[in-house]
């Protein structure tokens, strides 16, 4: 426990703020003998602690576990970059739209295009707006 316990440390000295207001509207699509896909339009701007704000309706009665999964693919997007990204934790995040497919959208294709999404921002490889 005691090397999670610095790692984290670590990355909780190193944390900065997002230095740019973004958002990305991302698709994330898989074939695994059905296509899971989920997309969404994300937003962030720099803030002095990490937050989260849902402006979606789902289409599904397990509405927290989807919301859960996209929480959780940001934050991992954050503290854990690619690369050689410092993390961030200073930014507020808003989940503004999401796509829907109701054959292929699960929870696990939400957190892949919210991670992803996030890392878009984070790296800072678009300008205001973005679609990828």
């Amino acid at each position: 426990m005691q090397l999670v316990d610095d790692w984290l440390d670590r990355k909780l000295q190193s944390y900065r703020l997002l230095d740019h207001p973004a958002t990305v509207t991302h698709e994330w699509k898989r074939m695994t003998g059905r296509v899971l896909r989920a997309g969404l339009t994300l937003s962030a701007r720099p803030a002095e602690a990490f937050s989260f704000t849902s402006a979606v309706e789902w289409p599904v009665p397990e509405v927290s576990r989807y919301e859960q999964m996209v929480v959780d693919g940001v934050l991992d997007a954050l503290i854990a970059p690619a690369g050689w990204a410092e993390p961030v934790l200073g930014a507020a995040f808003v989940l503004e739209e999401i796509q829907w497919d109701a054959e292929g959208s699960v929870a696990l294709a939400f957190y892949m295009a919210a991670r992803e999404a996030a890392q878009i921002i984070i790296e800072g490889k678009i300008g205001r707006r973005a679609s990828v």
